[in-house]
């Protein structure tokens, strides 16, 4: 309840007046887009308003199978360097 989603949110469409966006979503317990258990990289081409935007496009998803780091701290981390590549 501290307003991650909703600053990532705001940057991401801040971010579209120059084009496409790339978000890389670690939430794994609420994603931006897609299901949760998972950590994607979403490329985004129009504002994000609601909860599960029409607007994105998964360029990668990687399957955690928990919706916390804590439930699985070794695969998050992988997830997350395997998708900034």
């Amino acid at each position: 309840a501290s307003g991650k989603s909703t600053l990532c949110r705001y940057l991401a469409n801040a971010a579209l007046g120059s084009g496409a966006v790339a978000v890389l979503d670690l939430d794994c317990g609420q994603p931006l887009a897609g299901p949760p258990g998972f950590a994607s990289l979403t490329l985004v081409t129009a504002p994000l308003l609601g909860a599960r935007p029409p607007s994105t496009t998964t360029v990668e998803r990687v399957f955690l199978g928990a919706v916390s780091p804590a439930d699985a701290p070794a695969a998050y981390v992988a997830a997350a360097a395997a998708l900034r590549r």
